[in-house]
């Protein structure tokens, strides 16, 4: 068995992203979760999000020039099976 970091919320997500980079990396993670109505079930908590799309969020942020860690508002270990 090993371990996974779960995370959900997300409401510092952007705010080192400045104005004007903010809207493709915002319409990227909406076409990534599939709309803007799950998007927002992630950002505010009610979905967490799996160690595979923290990643894909880390690449995200360093594609636009954003190096620093992502922050969310929770943090969970839980065991995978």
């Amino acid at each position: 068995m090993k371990t996974e970091r779960l995370v959900w919320g997300f409401s510092h997500l952007f705010d080192d992203v400045k104005h004007s980079d903010y809207r493709p990396p915002h319409r990227e993670m909406e076409a990534y979760f599939g709309s803007r109505f799950v998007y927002y079930r992630y950002h505010r908590g009610f979905n967490k999000l799996y160690e595979e799309e923290q990643q894909w969020i880390d690449g995200l942020f360093r594609r636009y020039g954003y190096t620093a860690p992502r922050v969310y508002d929770n943090y969970r270990t839980s065991w995978k099976y």
